[in-house]
């Protein structure tokens, strides 16, 4: 007993540690949430619409990495409180002004040119500006309060957002209104529930505002250029890296193996994503005060023996029994999803490893190496699918493809992170 007390007097003492083990808390609960209940939306909703959901989430995810302009996270290496606060409704504005766009040429241009059911769905157009503007918020509110070091209110927002997105995807499901997807949209009200919390908690900051002046918006944003103009083409090549495979499988393959690679992805690297990008909050934010590059390798290392060491019971269960696995909780339509997992858990866990600490290269000034790992890998990303594009390869093959390219590709940047720690 004394020494559990002693272990949490230990991790109270070390702000880090404490920092991190809050914002872990609260989006892990979080994810537990529509986790538990995958087992009943795998009963509600059949692959196809998961296929929907999926090309909905790699939309959303990379037209958001940019929508504000990298602006947002401006705002977590500005010290001075007043230019942080136009910082955020610079971004805030960006993020507006780039949604709009986005609503009109996905409206009125696209389906021009392209006949995909997807996209000429006005309702699909709509919720994919909505997901983007709601992510794009959320972590631009996630970096503010990071900042300030109020890692409970990022903790409770991911909670409310993991109710909100259990509760109405539940609702719709129960309801089989088929008019619109309940995956979509419960995820959308999620990330609304989240944002709505962050304001609530934010409007203190601004009460002793000055009155807003328009050129010290302006002059704050050039002061800050070089976020839109060298971080954010590398994040969206990253971003694009990532998405792209589900958008470009949707184009050879049906929607229901798209379902089962999006309810895969969905089940194993979401969650695990998530709970690196809150991870990689709380790194930037201890990297960028720590100049001594051998407590940079000893927090580094720790932190990567510590999520390998959460990832391996979970990856060798998997890798063994996926299929079976898969059957048993979802139902037997989805043992073709635990075939997909057993292929692909291997890379999603070297990816949970190594993503949180690549946080590394703009802690310490180092983006361009960053950047230049990035457009490898956006490379590469292409490559492995217009093979599969050209010699028409089955979707296993080309899973395994793209496991052995994810494999070397993150071990190599496994390889530069320890060479900027050097």
């Amino acid at each position: 007993m004394q020494i559990g007390y002693g272990v949490i007097n230990r991790v109270k003492r070390s702000g880090f540690a404490y920092k991190l083990i809050g914002l872990l808390s609260g989006t892990i609960i979080a994810q537990v949430i529509p986790i538990v209940l995958s087992p009943v939306f795998s009963r509600l909703y059949v692959p196809p619409q998961f296929g929907e959901f999926a090309i909905f989430l790699s939309v959303s995810a990379i037209l958001a990495v940019i929508s504000n302009g990298r602006y947002a996270m401006a705002v977590m290496v500005e010290d001075d409180f007043n230019d942080r606060k136009y910082l955020f409704w610079g971004s805030m504005l960006v993020c507006t002004v780039f949604c709009f766009l986005c609503f009109i040429i996905g409206h009125y241009v696209l389906p021009i040119f392209f006949n995909n059911s997807f996209i000429k769905s006005p309702v699909n157009i709509v919720a994919c500006v909505l997901g983007t503007f709601l992510l794009s918020i959320n972590q631009l509110l996630g970096f503010w309060f990071n900042k300030s070091n109020q890692l409970k209110i990022i903790a409770k927002s991911k909670v409310a957002q993991g109710i909100g997105i259990g509760a109405v995807t539940l609702l719709f499901g129960i309801w089989k209104f088929h008019v619109i997807n309940g995956l979509v949209w419960g995820y959308i009200f999620g990330m609304l529930l989240a944002n709505l919390y962050f304001w609530a908690a934010i409007i203190k900051h601004f009460k002793k505002s000055d009155p807003f002046k328009f050129a010290h918006l302006w002059r704050v944003l050039k002061n800050h250029i070089e976020y839109p103009l060298y971080s954010a083409p590398g994040a969206l090549m990253d971003a694009s890296a990532l998405q792209i495979p589900t958008l470009v499988l949707s184009y050879l393959f049906d929607t229901s193996i798209i379902g089962y690679w999006g309810f895969t992805i969905r089940l194993i690297q979401v969650p695990s994503s998530l709970i690196s990008f809150s991870l990689s909050q709380v790194l930037f934010q201890r990297f960028t005060t720590i100049k001594d590059k051998i407590r940079l390798r000893t927090d580094v290392d720790k932190l990567m023996k510590a999520l390998c060491l959460l990832f391996v019971p979970i990856g060798i269960v998997i890798l063994l029994f996926g299929p079976q696995l898969f059957s048993f909780a979802f139902g037997k339509n989805w043992h073709e999803a635990g075939i997909y997992a057993q292929i692909l858990i291997i890379p999603f866990g070297i990816k949970f490893i190594i993503t949180p600490v690549s946080i590394i290269f703009p802690a310490v000034n180092r983006v361009k190496l960053g950047t230049q790992w990035q457009l490898i890998y956006f490379i590469g990303t292409i490559s492995w699918l217009v093979i599969g594009y050209i010699f028409h390869v089955n979707i296993y093959l080309l899973l395994i493809i793209y496991s052995i390219h994810e494999v070397l590709l993150y071990g190599y940047y496994y390889y530069l992170i320890k060479k900027v720690l050097m």
